[in-house]
């Protein structure tokens, strides 16, 4: 879905801002160069606007989900939470950035993650299941059950996170226990 909604219009964004970069297209500064240019201004605002619609139906499709989906960058920053996920761990969608890895998983989660997917990554098609201990921002800790997928993207590589089917945060059984 990633692919489909977002990279594959950004790609075509990106081939398309390469042509005027390299000169492949005719921008001589008169009525014909300023029409062409007019063009492609036009078309480019029309990529955005397209990526931001797919974006938006991507974003809308994964908050269908009754599974928590979050997804983390190379260095472990927190890029993306669904709806479910938000619930879960008690965050607002504005405080998602300042997030990482270790503020939602005990330390013994991080290093199975770090182990099994490095594990993992010759082999992107089979994910990694485990069991994480994850905690809430109010600092109580719960278990869920988790599928990791490693992914490699022109940006760097991440991580996906599904946590198990969860309905609602007050399925969510926590715990004051310190992992």
């Amino acid at each position: 879905l990633f692919s489909r909604f977002l990279v594959e219009p950004l790609g075509q964004m990106i081939r398309n801002m390469g042509q005027i970069a390299h000169g492949k297209l005719d921008l001589v500064v008169n009525k014909k160069g300023l029409r062409e240019f007019s063009r492609v201004a036009d078309s480019f605002e029309l990529m955005i606007d397209q990526v931001k619609l797919r974006a938006s139906e991507l974003e809308r499709l994964l908050d269908l989900d009754d599974s928590a989906i979050l997804r983390f960058g190379r260095d472990g920053e927190a890029i993306y939470f669904n709806r479910v996920a938000m619930e879960v761990f008690g965050y607002q969608e504005d405080e998602i950035p300042d997030l990482d890895l270790g503020d939602l998983f005990s330390e013994a989660a991080l290093g199975l993650m770090a182990s099994g997917v490095a594990a993992e990554t010759a082999l992107p098609d089979a994910p990694l299941s485990l069991q994480l201990d994850c905690r809430h921002k109010s600092g109580a800790w719960f278990t869920c059950d988790a599928v990791i997928n490693p992914s490699v993207a022109r940006s760097g590589s991440g991580y996906t996170i599904v946590l198990s089917p969860v309905s609602a945060a007050e399925d969510v059984e926590l715990s004051p226990y310190v992992a």
